[in-house]
């Protein structure tokens, strides 16, 4: 690099870092003359306002303080009480508050503190006469520890135990169950069908080479099905058992997460261009030559042709989008969708798409855990088409209500949560929604096998 070269770079990188550092000590000139400890309430928890004022610290340079107070407070209400905002809020306070809401909940964990006592140590305890309360040491090492296994997988099944702890039972439901469980790792729920030799059927339950229970009945058809109730009823008395209680409908208050209908001026098609457009033509003057050529033909103003039948404005243009023949207007079109094959492709709409494309997309970066309930005012065709563009962005939907009485509503399903961390947000972070929508049953520890 020749000196001039160099020279030049260098005056670059020192102008670049002037403005930097200008821009610097005007955010620290504009944003550091409060003091963060006057925006204490007296009402307010220490741990409220710890993490409150750690998030006002963290960038008390870089937001001005209306704003930042503002967004401490939201922080700390989707942290601590679980609301939810618009999702350009929600992407936002998520990437402000990187590193300190991870540390408030790692710090939460260890504090946590709970006693499970299992059979055989309640037995010792009575034995030595001792209550619950002088098993200190035990609750702060081992009971953690058999807390902590519950709410974790084993990566490497041997036991029965350890089959135990991977099985969450799923609305009692043998399908759900076993789908989830299989997700988890090698070890996979299976069945083993066998014929015996006089004629019955025989069913086993396995993971591996571990039997949970069998069966056995007359036909292979209700042989498998008397293994699934057995499976079902044995594993509640070893297993957490998750049921859900509503749905994200019934919940669209709560959860704060109403999509409504989102008009636009004209019509669009599914990539939210326009439709049609009419071509407004200013009419030629004495200037243009057109005008003039007309003039000396006869022509004198007004419509074209002898009788001055012809026509007066210019032609209007409409612009064909779709591969319907000539002449299918928008209301026809609508008419094809009667049959139940809906192409969105080939339709117009009278919804903002784009707007629906941009939240759909900022949904699926976010990796929001709740569902996005769109308006019932939404219609069939704009359903279609909503529920196509969360297609080829690999986003799931589902619909709830009936479309006679117009209850119908489109939900875009947030990220799945494994059972074992649904367990975790509902039995120990106290997920206020998820405890509305599930219900969690722990293990009755009735089985005679016990």
């Amino acid at each position: 690099m020749s000196k001039r070269k160099r020279e030049t770079c260098h005056d670059g990188q020192e102008t670049k870092t002037a403005k930097n550092v200008a821009i610097k000590s005007t955010h620290y000139d504009a944003n550091t003359n409060w003091n963060i400890d006057d925006y204490r309430t007296p009402y307010e928890p220490d741990e409220h306002w710890e993490l409150r004022r750690l998030f006002m610290e963290r960038h008390q340079l870089q937001i001005p303080e209306d704003e930042l107070v503002c967004m401490a407070q939201v922080f700390v209400n989707v942290e601590l009480l679980h609301c939810r905002y618009p999702l350009e809020t929600m992407q936002r306070i998520k990437e402000l508050s990187e590193g300190i809401a991870n540390e408030y909940r790692a710090s939460r964990r260890n504090k946590l503190q709970r006693t499970f006592v299992s059979a055989s140590n309640a037995a010792a305890l009575k034995v030595q006469r001792k209550g619950a309360s002088e098993q200190e040491t035990y609750r702060g090492s081992d009971l953690r520890t058999e807390y902590s296994r519950k709410f974790k997988p084993v990566a490497n099944i041997q036991t029965l135990e350890d089959a135990y702890n991977n099985i969450v039972l799923l609305n009692n439901d043998y399908e759900q169950t076993k789908m989830e469980f299989n997700k988890l790792g090698d070890s996979k729920l299976t069945m083993r069908i066998t014929k015996n030799s006089d004629g019955t059927i025989s069913v086993a339950v396995m993971i591996g080479e571990l039997t949970l229970v069998s069966a056995v009945n007359n036909g292979e058809k209700m042989a498998v099905k008397t293994a699934k109730q057995v499976f079902l009823k044995t594993m509640q008395s070893h297993c957490y058992h998750i049921i859900r209680q509503q749905n994200p409908v019934e919940l669209q208050e709560t959860l704060g997460s109403k999509m409504e209908r989102k008009v636009v001026e004209g019509m669009v098609d599914h990539s939210g261009r326009p439709t049609s457009t009419e071509l407004k033509e200013k009419k030629i003057d004495e200037s243009n030559l057109g005008f003039k050529l007309l003039q000396k033909l006869g022509w004198s103003g007004g419509s074209l042709g002898a009788k001055n039948e012809g026509i007066v404005d210019p032609i209007k243009c409409q612009i064909k989008i779709g591969r319907k023949g000539l002449g299918v207007n928008s209301t026809e079109q609508s008419d094809t969708m009667k049959t139940g094959k809906i192409n969105p492709r080939d339709n117009s709409y009278s919804i903002d798409v784009n707007f629906y494309r941009r939240t759909m997309q900022n949904f699926r970066k976010s990796g929001i855990e709740y569902d996005l309930v769109f308006s019932s005012e939404f219609t069939k065709e704009e359903r279609a088409l909503l529920h196509s563009m969360a297609q080829t962005m690999q986003l799931k939907t589902r619909s709830y209500g009936k479309d006679e009485n117009g209850t119908r509503q489109l939900v875009l399903l947030g990220r799945k949560l494994p059972p074992h961390e649904l367990l975790d947000r509902i039995l120990i972070e106290k997920d206020t929604i998820f405890c509305q929508l599930y219900t969690v049953k722990p293990p009755t520890g009735n089985n005679e096998s016990d």
